[in-house]
């Protein structure tokens, strides 16, 4: 099963994330909040919303603890961060590796100019109402599971849906 890192466990990182784990994929969420990522690895991430309140079982750490090769990598990062986590994690992915930007557009070609287009997808993600602190991601008024879809950009392979999002839809039914 390939590792998938997940970069800013904020409200859309944290949440996907923590339901991948759910679902028993090998997930590190990375975030650059130190107090956050202690706190993720010593008690879980705590999601609070319409489906209650839970903690999830997650490992987490921060940007310098990071090492390659990383194989999934699920950018999440606020959109006017990409370029510099583009700089930060690129040449840590793996030469089969690709990121997938969970951040609705408008990056991919940012992502693209560091690991080439075939690397680099995009999505569309919705997670209403979301807002995520140091101690925990409150997802209020959400009435179903997140919604994450995309393609890749490559046009050969644009009929093949990544394996990456048959694991998000297995995690969105158990989150």
């Amino acid at each position: 099963m390939a590792r998938i890192t997940v970069i800013g466990a904020g409200a859309i990182g944290g949440t996907v994330g923590a339901f991948l784990a759910q679902a028993g994929y090998d997930v590190l969420l990375v975030d650059v909040v130190p107090e956050h990522v202690r706190i993720m690895n010593a008690e879980g991430l705590r999601i609070t919303g319409i489906r209650g309140d839970r903690r999830y079982p997650v490992r987490a750490a921060l940007p310098e603890e990071l090492r390659g090769p990383l194989e999934i990598v699920l950018l999440c990062v606020k959109g006017h961060f990409t370029e510099a986590a583009m700089e930060q994690y690129a040449s840590l992915l793996a030469p089969d590796g690709y990121i997938v930007s969970l951040q609705n557009g408008l990056n991919e070609e940012i992502i693209a100019r560091y690991v080439g287009p075939e690397r680099a997808a995009g999505t569309r993600t919705v997670i209403p109402h979301s807002l995520c602190s140091a101690r925990y991601c409150l997802l209020r008024h959400m009435a179903s599971s997140p919604t994450v879809e995309g393609r890749p950009q490559q046009p050969h392979r644009a009929h093949e849906p990544p394996p990456l999002l048959s694991a998000l839809a297995s995690a969105r039914a158990l989150g």
